[in-house]
């Protein structure tokens, strides 16, 4: 008998699949459903692929938290992108 792992995209996929009109974060008042975000980061995926950047690419990303840092993340997961996140707060001498 194998075991089966899946990584945090695959389960995140096959979820929105199920419930896809499910809350998945909430902002403020705004509701973030599964849908949106697997639209969003599908539509992102395919754009960062068009540019050039593919499985196994890296990416820096600095970006307070917010709706569409989570559709980055799961844009980067679903192309294969390396996430490399960048402290927003972190700054040189000015």
């Amino acid at each position: 008998m194998t075991e089966q792992t899946h990584g945090f995209i695959e389960l995140f996929a096959a979820k929105a699949k199920r419930c896809p009109e499910n809350v998945f974060a909430r902002f403020g008042e705004r509701a973030i459903r599964f849908s949106e975000i697997m639209r969003d980061a599908s539509t992102l995926a395919a754009h960062l692929r068009q540019l050039g950047i593919g499985q196994g690419g890296r990416v820096a990303v600095m970006m307070d938290n917010s709706p569409a840092s989570i559709v980055v993340v799961h844009a980067l997961a679903l192309a294969g992108i390396v996430w490399v996140p960048v402290n927003i707060r972190q700054r040189g001498a000015g």
